[in-house]
């Protein structure tokens, strides 16, 4: 089990010490979001899994899914992180392990490993195209699609949630930079 005693993320979050930007665009940190790396090498999840936790893992390269407050980050062919509220995550965390126990399958918390960001408003693309190398045109990035990439210099997993919002994880030693 994860002892987080003494560490509040969103607390010690030093992003927490800027104002959030606001106007044609909006980047805030997503409060109390964890994240579950999941490593499993046949594609598919048991039912009661999938009906237990809302999970539906994705099936193309560099997509998402996403049932309520829980997403699901397609990282490779046998490689997908979890992303939900910390209230959730130990439990599936457990859920998987003791569902997948007969399985060759890695399930590891990375929540302290990053920070999840929302960047979100009429300018978030354009933002976001300043600094990262992808084509973000809507022709080629649209939302239900996510990539790793860099903004600027800090290494991002980016994913576009709606037309004009994007989910960005970014390593917690970069989120001051951000």
């Amino acid at each position: 089990m994860l002892n987080r005693v003494g560490f509040e993320p969103v607390e010690c979050s030093l992003i927490l010490a800027k104002a959030p930007v606001r106007g044609a665009a909006n980047l805030d940190q997503v409060d109390q979001f964890g994240a579950i790396n999941l490593r499993l090498s046949n594609a598919s999840l048991p039912a009661k899994v999938m009906k237990e936790y809302g999970l539906l893992l994705p099936a193309s390269p560099n997509t998402f899914t996403q049932e309520g407050d829980v997403t699901v980050l397609w990282l490779g062919p046998d490689e997908w992180m979890i992303h939900a509220p910390f209230t959730k995550t130990l439990d599936l965390k457990q859920g998987l392990e003791s569902e997948l126990a007969d399985r060759h399958v890695a399930v590891t918390d990375v929540s302290d490993n990053s920070v999840a960001m929302e960047l979100g408003g009429q300018s978030a693309r354009r933002i976001l195209e300043k600094g990262c190398p992808l084509d973000l045109h809507p022709r080629a990035f649209g939302p239900g699609q996510r990539a790793q990439s860099h903004f600027l210099q800090a290494v991002i997993l980016l994913a576009q949630t709606e037309s004009d919002r994007f989910l960005l994880r970014v390593r917690r030693s970069m989120s001051e930079y951000l």
